[in-house]
């Protein structure tokens, strides 16, 4: 069938919007909504253990499988900006007013570490280390916000090492968690 030109009609709908920005912008998208899917599993999936960090499974497990498909460096950061756009609203229940630049925080974290690490190592165990660093900072910027705002954080009455390690293995769980299934995905479409 022609066109009103003379030419062909096409067949595929990218040729007809060739825009990569559009591409790009679903890219965006779909990685905001992966941290905001992450933050809302966080808080709907209690898990009976009671140690500090331990969400850290699910939602670094989220955010590194969604790093993992993207082609951004910043994908972590994308994506816990999406987390903490529902944490700023908060639309979850959450009672701490710096959960959203905490959860930005840590995707930097997670984004530059893991830049680093991969430079050194494409190991889903160096990743997943440079991960569980990022997750662990969180008892730390708890920290520097109580000393400077004195704001009362209640995962820290145990004092600092204890969450920083359970921080750290959740992380390291989560990511590998994540990482593996994603590994395990795109050796299964080959």
């Amino acid at each position: 069938m022609n066109n009103m030109n003379g030419g062909l009609l096409q067949r595929n709908l990218s040729k007809v919007f060739p825009n990569k920005l559009a591409v790009s912008a679903a890219e965006i998208f779909l990685l905001l909504l992966a941290g905001a899917i992450a933050i809302t599993l966080h808080s709907r999936l209690r898990m009976p253990l009671h140690i500090p960090g331990r969400q850290g499974l699910f939602f670094i497990a989220i955010i590194m499988a969604a790093s993992y498909f993207s082609k951004y460096s910043f994908a972590a950061s994308v994506s816990c900006f999406g987390a903490a756009i529902l944490l700023y609203f908060n639309m979850l229940g959450y009672n701490d007013p710096f959960m959203p630049l905490v959860y930005m925080v840590v995707g930097v974290i997670i984004d530059v570490l893991t830049r680093v690490s991969s430079k050194i190592s494409k190991s889903i165990f160096i990743l997943a280390m440079a991960a569980g660093l990022g997750w662990a900072s969180i008892p730390l910027i708890r920290m520097a916000l109580s000393l400077l705002t004195g704001f009362p954080f209640h995962s820290l009455a145990s004092g600092l090492l204890f969450p920083v390690f359970t921080h750290f293995v959740s992380g390291y769980a989560g990511a590998v968690v994540g990482l593996s299934l994603s590994i395990l995905v795109t050796k299964n479409k080959k």
